[in-house]
């Protein structure tokens, strides 16, 4: 009987901690949304939303050209501002991200492991460190995999996340490059590789790779900003249309410093995953390998035709993070909310160290891997608060 009522007692006060976590990602997805709010605001745009405005009209046939596409026609019926829109849609497509992520870890047996490597600054709380550069189309990518993760499996569920990736394809080509990370999260979910569904992503999927390659025009094509302006949008300097991708094979080498940290940072998370599957899942720990050095292999021309490494790396633990919690079992309704894993008592350290070193190097890239233009970040914001 005393060991029921101990027993009773622990559940309920894992059950109010973990509301506590949901009620966390839940204010960092309310502060994150909030801030896209403000940014749709502001006069002139940015990344956040020109990215969303490509658009078939400025050349016909283009990579990335399908999001503004569909922005146009949803302007034309609502009359709402173009930046008003891809902020409405942000917000829906992290409302869903958030969504699943929650419903996830309230279907599996988890542990304070996991939940504080979720909290990493690659993973969750991503979206509040970098609000600036947030908001890009990968959240289409973990909004699918998010719902192909949760619930059931059915055949009517695959064809829409099959349908809704390849559809993705044409919002940005950039998803092919995590393509075993997608098919990951299908075989953990249905615990079968040689399904019809996964031959049909994967053929489909280089099928319109080599349509927008062959056939595609280029982003930015002589009139997109004079089109966007006539539908009320005027950019700042940086945004993709005024971006001119770096041929300079030295520009690495000069910010050296600031990539070889976003390459540490990537495996430092992967060890992380790696070194919790090895310790309490550990019959897929060498799965865990397997598909980190393929997915490592596939993603690697993405860091080379690209800059943006805090994106790349930021999509690959997302879906990196789904696979893992894929990997723990089930629970029943009837069973505890945690499992009797021993928190790693380092990963209580780790991540908010994680996260406040993470933060000084977004700032350290943001001023374009300056030292003294990051010490001037933090100077400002800290006369800021002294101010007030």
């Amino acid at each position: 009987m005393f060991q029921k009522v101990i027993s009773l007692e622990k559940n309920k006060k894992e059950f109010y901690f973990l509301l506590l976590y949901k009620a966390l990602l839940l204010l960092i997805l309310f502060y994150s949304v909030y801030k896209l709010y403000l940014k749709s605001k502001l006069s002139l745009q940015e990344w956040t939303v020109s990215d969303w405005l490509i658009n078939y009209e400025d050349g016909g046939f283009k990579r990335r050209g399908i999001g503004g596409q569909l922005l146009f026609f949803l302007q034309d019926i609502t009359h709402f501002s173009l930046p008003f829109i891809v902020f409405l849609l942000q917000a829906l497509f992290y409302g869903f991200i958030y969504y699943f992520f929650i419903k996830l870890i309230s279907q599996k047996k988890i542990d304070w492991n996991i939940l504080l490597i979720l909290l990493s600054p690659l993973c969750l709380s991503y979206i509040c460190i970098n609000v600036g550069y947030s908001g890009r189309k990968e959240i289409i990518l973990y909004a699918l995999m998010g719902y192909l993760a949760t619930g059931g499996v059915s055949r009517l569920k695959f064809i829409f996340v099959i349908a809704g990736y390849c559809i993705g394809l044409f919002f940005h080509e950039m998803f092919i490059f995590y393509l075993p990370l997608v098919i990951s999260i299908f075989y953990l979910k249905t615990k079968k590789i040689n399904s019809l569904e996964v031959y049909t992503l994967i053929i489909l999927s280089f099928i319109i790779i080599a349509v927008i390659y062959y056939f595609g025009g280029e982003v930015n094509q002589g009139k997109s900003i004079e089109i966007l302006k006539n539908r009320g949008v005027e950019f700042a300097y940086f945004n993709i249309f005024n971006y001119d991708k770096i041929e300079d094979p030295t520009f690495i080498g000069r910010v050296y410093i600031s990539f070889s940290l976003f390459i540490t940072e990537l495996f430092f998370v992967i060890f992380q995953l790696g070194y919790y599957v090895y310790k309490f899942h550990k019959k897929y720990f060498k799965y865990f390998l397997f598909i980190n050095i393929l997915s490592l292999i596939f993603v690697a021309p993405l860091f080379y035709l690209g800059v943006d490494w805090f994106r790349w790396i930021n999509i690959y633990c997302v879906l990196l993070s789904l696979t893992v919690l894929l990997m723990l079992p089930d629970r029943k309704k009837t069973e505890e909310l945690f499992n009797h894993n021993a928190t790693i008592k380092s990963f209580i350290l780790i991540t908010p160290v994680f996260f406040i070193l993470f933060f000084i190097h977004i700032q350290y890239d943001a001023s374009g891997s300056s030292l003294h233009g990051t010490i001037m970040y933090f100077k400002t914001k800290f006369d800021y608060l002294m101010g007030h």
